[in-house]
């Protein structure tokens, strides 16, 4: 796609490939190996399916003088087919470790190079001898610059390929500063199936752009404008009339959305499936009652930060999305007589509701009674919740896989109990005073799954006992202040950042890491 070309360009192209693709200016070496690989991958399969018949027609045919010449016949094949492979890996093999200044010399070998396969036939290893369909694959995966900088700047056959609609069909603005309503209008005129679209951190997006976009692209069916605080009313009014199949929403950090806004949007989008509203700091308890009414198909909603919820639209959630998978309420002051209503939701999987004083142990009680399919809970800085809590989560969270207890009352004795769940993998109890050496090591050999265990600040557990747990079981990652620390400086080593010797290196005290205590 060319962002800079005039108006008047036609953007309906042909996408017929060129009978006689222009080489003059050869494909990257490196690109051409990556395409090589799944044609080996091929050949070596059709191998292994000729190896079966080889044994099964020496079982099952007489021994004669045909059965002896059909299963020649069968050896040959499979022979030719182990020559391709053999030529092809000599091929990747020798190109992958040329050097920059062989590469243009063999820039004219890569273009002919053939295989020869059964039959007395030849393959064309050239990249443009691939289905149109797979070079656009291969494009998708590619970021938005490299597309528009480099693959339409290779040949005439790739650039128009940049311009195939399956290629646009995400559209994918995240962080783009200088993305405008007229680069907006352009490049959703390249496809009329566009199923998604981000616009976050835009901030040259207007109204008018947005409003523009939703009504080429009348399929979106996932859209996200977080950050974008310079939206006003007109555009959510826009997203409520013209997307009907609307799934997933995101307007986290969009400030002027407010309850009429909210309400307008459920009315319009009643098949949303995903709602994010973190930091919408005017939307109330009336406007997501009214929403959840309207949007009964939800699955994951997530509101963190929104400090005007109190609670009182648990009660709507409970009653029309039973659906309901997961729920985010991070910082928000609910009550503990709401939060206990969502033990109604028997299909909870995902529940976050840290930073709230009103959570106690006899809310995590009741949660864990009635969801009983809870694979994630956070309950970080709810300082209420103490080894009790933990207890029930033991005895009756058989599904549970992440916890997360950072500045919990909890001891070695939830430790202790939570070694007897077996789908553990995430275990965080940060800044618990409480927790030794001990209970980190029963934990860590019992919970054959687990993989990551949070221990910041756990001062009771020294920096010699953190890296003996950190030899004693590698295949888990121990997060402390000196193994994280030491984690970043053999990173930066490993990039050349810093260099044993050099004047940064040497500032930096691995044993004792006082400066970084300032910022935990």
């Amino acid at each position: 796609m060319d962002l800079f070309a005039s108006n008047e360009e036609s953007v309906e192209i042909n996408f017929k490939r060129p009978e006689e693709p222009n080489h003059a200016r050869p494909c990257p070496l490196s690109l051409v190996c990556e395409l090589i690989r799944p044609k080996r991958g091929v050949v070596e399969n059709k191998i292994r399916n000729v190896k079966p018949r080889i044994d099964h027609q020496s079982e099952s045919l007489p021994d004669d003088g045909e059965s002896s010449s059909h299963e020649l016949n069968v050896v040959d094949e499979s022979s030719e087919l182990l020559s391709s492979v053999q030529l092809v890996n000599q091929t990747v093999s020798s190109k992958e470790h040329t050097t920059e200044s062989e590469q243009h010399r063999n820039n004219s070998d890569v273009v002919s190079t053939l295989i020869s396969c059964p039959g007395g036939t030849f393959m064309c290893l050239h990249v443009n001898g691939l289905p149109h369909l797979v070079l656009v694959h291969i494009f998708r995966h590619l970021p938005l610059s490299d597309r528009l900088l480099r693959v339409a700047l290779v040949c005439r056959y790739w650039r128009q390929l940049t311009h195939d609609p399956d290629l646009w069909r995400q559209i994918d603005f995240r962080g783009r500063l200088k993305v405008n309503d007229d680069v907006l209008a352009r490049v959703v005129r390249y496809s009329k199936r566009v199923t998604s679209v981000d616009l976050t951190d835009c901030k040259n997006v207007t109204d008018a752009g947005v409003e523009n976009m939703l009504s080429v692209c009348t399929n979106i069916q996932k859209l996200s404008i977080v950050r974008c605080q310079h939206f006003t009313k007109r555009t959510f009014t826009n997203i409520s009339e013209t997307n009907k199949h609307l799934r997933e929403l995101n307007l986290s950090c969009c400030f002027p959305l407010d309850d009429i806004s909210l309400i307008a949007i459920g009315s319009g989008c009643r098949m949303l499936r995903d709602l994010k509203l973190n930091q919408c700091f005017k939307v109330t308890d009336d406007g997501v009652t009214e929403l959840v009414k309207l949007c009964t198909s939800l699955e994951a909603l997530s509101v963190d930060q929104c400090t005007k919820l109190k609670g009182s639209w648990i009660e709507a959630l409970v009653g029309s999305c039973s659906q309901l998978k997961m729920l985010s309420c991070k910082e928000c002051p609910l009550l503990s007589e709401n939060i206990k209503l969502l033990s109604q939701l028997r299909h909870l999987t995902h529940l976050e509701i840290s930073n709230n004083s009103n959570v106690t142990d006899g809310v995590v009680i009741s949660l864990i009674h009635g969801c009983r399919q809870l694979e994630c809970l956070n309950l970080s800085l709810c300082h209420s919740v103490t080894n009790d809590a933990v207890n029930h989560l033991a005895e009756y969270g058989h599904r549970l896989k992440s916890l997360h207890l950072v500045s919990c009352s909890v001891s070695n004795t939830a430790l202790e109990s939570l070694a007897k769940c077996p789908a553990l993998q995430t275990l965080d109890v940060a800044y618990c005073n409480r927790v030794t050496f001990s209970g980190a090591d029963l934990v860590s050999s019992r919970c054959k799954g687990l993989r990551y265990l949070g221990l910041m600040r756990c001062d009771q557990i020294t920096n010699d006992e953190a890296e003996t747990l950190a030899k004693k079981f590698p295949q888990i990652h121990f997060s402390t202040v000196l193994l994280d620390y030491k984690r970043v400086i053999d990173k930066a080593n490993q990039h050349g950042l810093l260099l044993p010797g050099s004047r940064a290196f040497e500032s930096l005290v691995v044993d004792k890491p006082p400066n970084l205590l300032r910022f935990l």
